[in-house]
Order: structure tokens, then C-alpha cells, then sequence
């Protein structure tokens, strides 16, 4: 099989080739799946969907790839970062209010479908940092964590972890480029509507 990275394999992607279809598939479905379900917080039918959304959307817009513009595991990830979007958008568009007898709306126990905008968006760019330390490698998100939630120093990592400080600062280089390619994007314009494509 072609490596992915090559153009000659997005050829094959763009003819529809049912072998580079199935690689591509079998080397991103687990972790797209995982970075979803995450997103949704467990929800596993909605998951289902979305995920299967994903892929749908993936053949559609193939032939939109530019590979100068980045890796296909990129785009991949960011057509499953605007579905998770979109469908927490659909959400909020269709929540309604039952009303009291008194004619007051009933504040509903999930206080998300309240939030405005800019808070909605923060959830999700929690969420969407949180899905991605779940499927980088476990060693770039113990770095990740002691670096940035817990606050150590380098030094501090490289003594608990029995590595040199340059080890570290490697490691950290790496995991934050893992991220990059996970989350980048994510901050450009949302598309509007579903069925667009970008990237």
C-alpha cells in the first residue's frame, strides 16, 4: 500500500479505490471514533452517528484535499471536529422550553442548551483539548499534564521521570505537535450548515 502521506495515495483516495478507502479507514477509525465519543461525553449513539457522518463527509469532499495544506490525518480530524460541532449547534437550535402554568419557561437540568456563544464555545474547546490528550500517546500526555495542569517545571519532570531535561523538552516539543495536528483548525470560521466542504 501506497504511504498515506503521498499524494499518489489521495489519487487513489479521489478515484474512490476501494483498498485505499479500506487502509485509510482501518488506520483512523478507532482514534477518530475515541476523539468523538469523548466529545460527546459517552454518548454512544450519537457517536455512532457522528462518526459515521465523518467518513460520509470524508468521501465527499476528498477531492477537496490539499495536501500542501497539511496531513490527511489532519483533515480527517478537523471534518470530525465540525460534525461534533454542528451537532451540539443542531441541539441548542432545537431545545425548547416547557413552560409553567404560571407562563415562566422551565430551566432545564442540562444548563448547556442555555449557555451563550461564547461559553458553548468554550466547552467544546475543552472538550476538544480533552479528546485529544485521550488518544496521544500515553507519554506525551503525562508530559503535557505535568507541564501544563499540574504546573512542573521541566527539571521537576525530568527528575520524577529519570529522563534529561533536553528528553523532556523533546517529548513536550512532540506532544504539542500531536495537539497541533489534532486541534488546528479548530479556531478558523465554523462552516455554515453541514454539508460543505473545507480543508
Amino acid at each position: 500500500m501506497l504511504d498515506p502521506s503521498t499524494d499518489a495515495f489521495i489519487d487513489l483516495l479521489v478515484c474512490r479505490d476501494p483498498p485505499a478507502w479500506g487502509a485509510f479507514y482501518d488506520a483512523h477509525v478507532r482514534q477518530v471514533y475515541a476523539f468523538v465519543n469523548h466529545l460527546l461525553e459517552g454518548d454512544r449513539g450519537s457517536t455512532d452517528d457522528v462518526t459515521q457522518d465523518v467518513w460520509l463527509q470524508a468521501m465527499a469532499c476528498i477531492e477537496k484535499v490539499d495536501p500542501k495544506k497539511g496531513e490527511l490525518r489532519a483533515w480527517l480530524f478537523g471534518i470530525a471536529r465540525r460534525r461534533v460541532s454542528l451537532h451540539f449547534r443542531r441541539r441548542l437550535a432545537s431545545a425548547t422550553l416547557p413552560l409553567r402554568e404560571d407562563g415562566d419557561a422551565i430551566v432545564p437540568t442540562d444548563n448547556e442548551l442555555l449557555l451563550p456563544e461564547e461559553i458553548m464555545e468554550r466547552l467544546e474547546r475543552k472538550r476538544l483539548v480533552q479528546a485529544a490528550l485521550m488518544i496521544i500517546p500515553d507519554i506525551h500526555r503525562h508530559v503535557l499534564t505535568q507541564k501544563y495542569v499540574h504546573g512542573h517545571s521541566v527539571n521537576e519532570i525530568a527528575v520524577a521521570m529519570e529522563l534529561t531535561a533536553k528528553a523532556v523538552e523533546s517529548l513536550l516539543w512532540r506532544a504539542r505537535g500531536r495537539l497541533r495536528v489534532l486541534l488546528g483548525g479548530y479556531l478558523q470560521p465554523a462552516a455554515q450548515g453541514g454539508g460543505s466542504c473545507h480543508e
